[in-house]
């Protein structure tokens, strides 16, 4: 079996036309994933960097309702799902966060998050995929630029004490302007083949 992912950019100028979109492969999967994949499979502890960079216990315990980390960030959070950022850091198998993380809000230097959605897997033989995608509103007064993007989850590292931990993290090839006005939408797509 092999594992893809990759990421679809779309950006919207002010009066919602597509001004620029493109896929690329994502090879980001940062360690905070495997961490989180081998406590959900075991039920086991393991350990893991939030976003603070604190090391903290990542403990799966079956009575949780959201046993392994919730990604679909709803409307007005930026601390989990598809979040994205002005950092130029090279990317890292032990990220841990995005290097500059664009706050949620409508004053300078941020943008509006909107839900992120998870939509449902699609299976075509030999293949099977989900998506999970978000949109970021830019009326902040200015234009900002997007060089990195990435995936938050919150995981309960005890109940009821909720942390974020980052699984993806993704340096363009080249800064995304939103100008303002603007929509950018980042979308995820996880894809197993036989």
């Amino acid at each position: 079996m092999n594992v893809k992912l990759r990421y679809t950019v779309i950006l919207r100028d002010a009066r919602g036309r597509v001004v620029r979109r493109y896929t690329r492969r994502s090879r980001s999967f940062v360690v905070g994933f495997l961490r989180h994949l081998r406590a959900m499979l075991g039920s086991m502890g393991e350990t893991a960097n939030d976003t603070a960079g604190v090391s903290r216990a990542v403990t799966i315990p079956n009575s949780l309702a959201t046993p392994w980390g919730d990604a679909d960030g709803p409307l007005n959070v930026d601390t989990y799902g598809i979040v994205v950022g002005t950092g130029t850091a090279a990317e890292s198998i032990n990220d841990y966060a995005l290097a500059t993380q664009v706050a949620h809000g409508n004053g300078a230097g941020q943008l509006e998050h909107l839900a992120s959605i998870i939509d449902a897997v699609v299976v075509s033989a030999p293949s099977a995929s989900f998506k999970v995608r978000r949109t970021f509103n830019n009326n902040s007064g200015g234009a900002i630029v997007v060089n990195e993007i990435g995936m938050y989850v919150q995981t309960r590292e005890s109940i009821p004490t909720t942390r974020y931990y980052c699984v993806i993290r993704d340096l363009l090839a080249a800064g995304d302007s939103i100008p303002n006005g603007g929509a950018y939408q980042v979308a995820y797509t996880i894809q197993i083949t036989v």
